[in-house]
């Protein structure tokens, strides 16, 4: 599945809806497609929000199944910037000493099996890895 989104975060619900009909075809557990669902919201959010500025752009999110692997690649025209070399949020600090921002790449990091950045030309390329457990044929 390939969807291409306006920069514009109206644009989420379509993607989520894109999301949940990828699953519901494949017959995906739903806590797997809820965990690649808020992983792809978030960065998609983010390219909007920050990478594009209220700009207009495009994010192409593909989705793909290949044997127990749920794989998904979000890509932008915004600047450079790699969401994954920020450091981790300090969750043990009072909410009035944490830094604004990083929950939302941290909660990608902690729900997905594998991610990864390229910067590939003038795309910003996010891989996404989700191990889904299909169910088996019926006894």
């Amino acid at each position: 599945m390939e969807i291409v989104l306006t920069s514009d975060l109206s644009e989420l619900g379509r993607l989520a809806e894109a999301v949940a009909d990828f699953g519901r075809r494949h017959a995906l557990p739903e806590p797997a497609m809820a965990h690649m669902a808020l992983a792809l919201d978030e960065l998609v959010t983010n390219s909007i929000v920050y990478g594009y500025r209220g700009g207009a752009g495009t994010v192409r999110v593909r989705l793909d199944l290949a044997g127990e692997w749920l794989d998904a690649e979000v890509v932008d025209e915004a600047p450079p910037f790699d969401p994954f070399t920020a450091p981790p949020p300090d969750l043990e600090a009072s909410l009035e000493e944490r830094q604004i921002g990083g929950l939302g790449v941290h909660l990608v990091r902690t729900l997905l099996d594998r991610v990864d950045y390229v910067r590939d030309g003038a795309h910003n390329r996010v891989q996404l890895s989700k191990r889904v457990a299909r169910p088996g044929p019926s006894a």
